[in-house]
């Protein structure tokens, strides 16, 4: 184990895989702060979570501590590819929405963003320079938390959702008159 308390030395590089393989968003629900058990860094129980699945490409993690050190300022950036009508519609009916994500990076560790606070979310809909560059949504999750994103051992306390949608013959979903989406059970 490596601490910081007794010196670093040169590390084996071969382990140190960079990179996030999945992110993984739910909306933010305010708990009860005993409903949340922490051991230090790692959180080792959380209430039963939907999170949903996005692939993702150029994902990037930062996470800034203030200089009293009591606040950390946590940002994830990350592209979904090929801008389309469901996914412009779906972005804009989430974007006032508070969200917690959970990173899985390249290595196989977990950390979860958000956790007592909550983020923000913005995007941008880019058409690219050309063909090659395709379409694609930039998205950036923003907040601040007390404590540095801590680490989960695994998803056990998360159920990873599918959610389809009713499409009419055009390919668009069907949308009621509150404005909201006919889900499929």
């Amino acid at each position: 184990m490596i601490a910081l308390t007794k010196g670093r030395t040169a590390l084996n590089c071969r382990d140190n895989v960079g990179g996030i393989k999945n992110v993984y968003l739910a909306k933010f629900e305010l708990y009860n702060n005993l409903e949340i058990v922490r051991d230090k860094q790692t959180v080792t129980s959380f209430p039963n979570t939907n999170i949903y699945d996005f692939w993702t490409n150029n994902a990037v993690f930062t996470e800034q501590s203030s200089e009293d050190g009591y606040k950390y300022d946590q940002s994830l950036n990350f592209t979904l590819l090929k801008s389309d009508l469901i996914t412009s519609q779906q972005l804009y009916n989430i974007k006032d929405l508070y969200f917690r994500c959970i990173l899985e990076f390249n290595d196989g560790s977990l950390r979860i963003l958000g956790l007592y606070n909550g983020l923000n979310l913005t995007y941008s809909d880019n058409s690219g320079g050309s063909k090659s560059e395709g379409t694609k949504y930039n998205i950036t999750l923003t907040g601040n938390e007390e404590i540095s994103a801590p680490y989960l051992n695994d998803l056990s306390d998360f159920n990873l959702t599918d959610i389809e949608y009713l499409l009419l013959d055009d390919g668009q979903i069907l949308e009621l008159d509150n404005g909201r989406f006919l889900i499929l059970d």
